[in-house]
């Protein structure tokens, strides 16, 4: 993501990143963000890392992470960008989505107990696939009522 770019950035995304991964205040506070390179290349970056005492695994990983996101976000990745994935709390960055597909699975996994409990999941399942359905029409030919109306149907069913 960072194309030919090597440096290490810990800005505003970087924050939040970390944040969102719950890295320990011990480590957060010791770091500054800013727009700023930080080093420019992996050796400048592990003696920056050890100079703050983020020696552990774990810490080395998140704040690492966060600085190839600021540095990404630095040289042009759009922060609109979304990551849709299937809810793994590492891909929780940007504007994250979670895959309809693996939404699904979990609602598929679910195993009622009662025949009545069954047929719920299974009309579950299926007002969630129509409404996909509706949403790849409106992709192909969007329009501002077809939009109002999904939302309204996405608040009234969701």
């Amino acid at each position: 993501m960072r194309g030919a770019y090597e440096d290490f950035v810990l800005n505003e995304y970087s924050r939040s990143y970390l944040e969102r991964q719950q890295l320990p205040l011990c480590h957060f506070s010791k770091l500054k963000f800013s727009s700023a390179s930080l080093s420019s290349c992996a050796r400048e970056w592990s003696q920056y890392l050890e100079s703050n005492g983020i020696t552990s695994q774990q810490g080395i990983k998140l704040v690492t992470e966060a600085a190839l996101l600021g540095s990404a976000i630095e040289h042009g990745l759009s922060p609109d960008l979304i990551i849709l994935s299937d809810g793994a709390k590492q891909f929780a960055i940007l504007i994250h989505a979670l895959c309809w597909v693996h939404m699904e699975r979990t609602i598929r996994r679910l195993n009622g107990v009662t025949a009545q409990q069954r047929q719920e999941i299974e009309q579950v399942q299926e007002t969630l696939w129509a409404y996909y359905r509706e949403l790849k029409v409106y992709q192909d030919q969007p329009s501002p009522q077809d939009k109002e109306r999904l939302e309204a149907r996405k608040t009234r069913d969701f």
